[in-house]
């Protein structure tokens, strides 16, 4: 269980525990007959602390809730959305991530996960029937908050010697020689959602990976 999640079960276990005091303690003092002025102002006191703790725990299990309507699909399921977005759907998350421009799926394999993770490849090729432009596909998903990180080629002389640097900026830092044969790239707008982008049997293979934290 993640630290989060020891969490969320603390704050449950702390509401119920604040309204059995409260209740507890808004009892005793009416039996202790106090002034009418200063029962009423615990009463309130006693009233807005298991309230607000009610509100925590229920800001704690929104995605659960939020989740109601998923309850009879069977998840975790994938499937592309207009624009060509690859939509990876979740009992408690979603995932969207863009395929490559003129990109046609060959295949999808069956994916794995639970309520906030998933874990699957999709296989497609490009407009030659071949794998498709990997750097162009890098480039797509930094204009989509993606962080695309192709391996640095500048200390291989069999690389240096034999191709001409064309530099690519990934958060921030200049990779220099980079290969694209092979590559990752993390969402910056859902965190937990990254992709690995290789080529395999003469096609692109894209691994997607979510881990949620619920």
């Amino acid at each position: 269980m993640s630290e989060a999640k020891y969490e969320r079960k603390f704050a449950i276990m702390a509401s119920i525990a604040f309204i059995i005091i409260g209740i507890i303690i808004f009892s005793a003092l009416v039996w202790v007959r106090l002034p009418k002025r200063i029962l009423i102002s615990l009463a309130i006191a006693v009233f807005w602390v298991p309230v607000a703790y009610a509100a925590l725990v229920v800001y704690v299990l929104m995605p659960p809730l939020r989740s109601f309507p998923r309850m009879h699909e069977k998840l975790p399921s994938v499937s592309v959305e207009p624009g060509n977005i690859f939509y990876c759907r979740m009992l408690y998350c979603d995932f969207r991530f863009p395929l490559p421009r003129a990109g046609r799926i060959i295949r999808v394999d069956p994916v794995i996960g639970g309520a906030d993770g998933i874990d699957g490849e999709v296989y497609l090729v490009g407009p030659k029937g071949g794998p498709v432009d990997m750097r162009a596909y890098a480039e797509l998903l930094q204009t989509k908050q993606f962080d695309a990180t192709p391996a640095d080629g500048s200390g291989c002389p069999c690389i240096t010697n034999r191709l001409v640097d064309v530099p690519f900026v990934s958060d921030g830092k200049v990779i220099h020689y980079p290969q694209f044969d092979d590559f990752w790239a993390s969402s910056s707008n859902e965190l937990g959602g990254s992709i690995e982008v290789s080529i395999q049997d003469h096609m692109t293979k894209i691994r997607f990976i979510y881990f949620g934290d619920y």
